[in-house]
């Protein structure tokens, strides 16, 4: 499996670094870390590009998950989130995993994203122990549940499919003397 991880070097995205490690370390994948330069002025960008790819290969170097995978940097100039939409396509990643961060970017990646993108929201300890999915019984559900069981994403979890729904009759079934729960 090929993961492309977009980072800002910020702690979400160090949470999203370390989620791909423990991902391409389960299923002998790579990991290109990516980080994407936005400046208008060409000489600054030159700078800020050789900084971030500075930074990007001591990540690999400080983030023990990446340490035991095969990874890459990747650092371009470009503006979010198509630099990382282009560089998932071109590099035909499986996966993209992001941090959570500004609802713009992220959503802009779900919408238009080549692949499935993984949103890490918390400190990762470790592989997924449990998952839950909810699901609507709609196409993006279904492709959903098949895109995690295609990667791998949770084949060593216990995994639990959620679906609520509000019964029909549920105000006539009130008329009846059936309690609410």
């Amino acid at each position: 499996m090929r993961i492309l991880v977009a980072t800002d070097f910020s702690p979400r995205s160090q949470r999203a670094m370390r989620r791909a490690g423990i991902l391409a370390g389960q299923s002998g994948g790579d990991v290109i870390l990516m980080h994407v330069v936005d400046s208008a002025d060409t000489r600054q960008s030159a700078r800020d590009i050789r900084e971030a790819q500075r930074m990007t290969v001591e990540q690999v170097a400080v983030v023990p998950e990446l340490c035991r995978v095969a990874c890459r940097s990747l650092v371009v100039a470009g503006c979010l989130p198509d630099a990382v939409l282009d560089a998932a396509t071109a590099r035909q990643a499986d996966l993209i995993v992001v941090g959570a961060g500004p609802g713009r970017t992220v959503r802009g990646l779900i919408r238009a994203a080549p692949c499935p993108v993984l949103v890490v929201i918390r400190s990762v300890a470790g592989p997924y122990a449990r998952v839950m999915a909810p699901v609507d019984l709609l196409n993006a559900s279904a492709r959903a549940l098949r895109s995690v069981a295609s990667l791998g994403l949770a084949d060593h979890a216990c995994v639990t499919v959620v679906h609520a729904f509000e019964p029909v009759g549920k105000p006539k079934l009130a008329g009846f003397g059936v309690p609410r729960e």
